[in-house]
């Protein structure tokens, strides 16, 4: 009986402490990229590959990390169903409502971090159109697949799994806005929205029981933000051509 409780006591604090490392190594590819940019000398588009190669390979220790009944759920087939394509319709438009919502009444002030001081030297160094494109690829691809993995596929099906009181989906919430205050500005704001966007996307997890579709989710989200300059730029265009 004490020998059970304390490997069960040790599995769980194992579990804790995966966590904990998944949300400190988040700033490591960024500010190791950046770095090595500045001691190669190359421009922003090395940059983009170096986090490029990191991410993938987190990705890879975050599929690694998932049991094996939800690996095998990402490769199963199966048909699309009607609800869940309602639901990740309604999910997506309350993502971007509330991104409008937060620019409008809460925007999150920008902090200056070491990161942009690290980017406006590499910066003189050139500029070239891979940068973009390498980000996309990261924003688009990379990123939904490694956060979705960790958040969703890992953190959900390890605490509080299938609780009658979503505390699953909470707590990975949680965990998802703490990740990004890590990664972007120290502010409330950032901790209150990820956290609801994460309250979006778990929900959306354990309703469609499906993380490849939790993952297109979280891409369509974050290719509308990737847009969102090409989308001012239009609205630009048609109101100083048409008005």
């Amino acid at each position: 009986m004490v020998l059970e409780l304390v490997n069960k006591t040790v599995e769980y604090m194992k579990k804790i402490i995966v966590v904990l490392l998944g949300l400190m190594v988040i700033l490591v590819p960024e500010r190791l990229a950046l770095f090595l940019a500045i001691w190669m000398k190359t421009g922003l588009d090395s940059v983009s590959l170096l986090v490029s190669v990191q991410l993938i390979f987190l990705s890879v220790v975050s599929y690694r990390l998932l049991d094996e009944d939800t690996q095998s759920l990402i490769w199963k087939k199966g048909r699309w169903r009607r609800k869940d394509l309602l639901v990740f319709i309604v999910a997506l438009l309350m993502m971007y409502v509330m991104i409008w919502f937060r620019n409008r009444f809460f925007p999150i002030p920008y902090i200056q971090g070491m990161n942009a001081t690290l980017y406006r030297k590499i910066s003189s160094y050139g500029v070239e159109w891979l940068y973009t494109l390498g980000n996309g690829f990261i924003l688009v691809v990379v990123t939904p697949i490694l956060e979705e993995f960790f958040h969703r596929g890992y953190v959900m099906n390890q605490f509080f799994k299938h609780s009658p009181y979503y505390l699953d989906v909470i707590f990975s919430a949680a965990l998802f806005g703490v990740g990004h205050i890590i990664l972007g500005t120290p502010h409330f704001n950032t901790f209150l929205f990820y956290s609801l966007f994460g309250l979006i996307m778990g929900g959306f997890y354990r309703f469609s029981n499906s993380l490849k579709w939790t993952i297109c989710l979280h891409a369509c989200w974050n290719l509308g933000i990737f847009l969102t300059p090409v989308w001012i730029f239009i609205y630009n265009w048609f109101y100083f051509t048409f008005r």
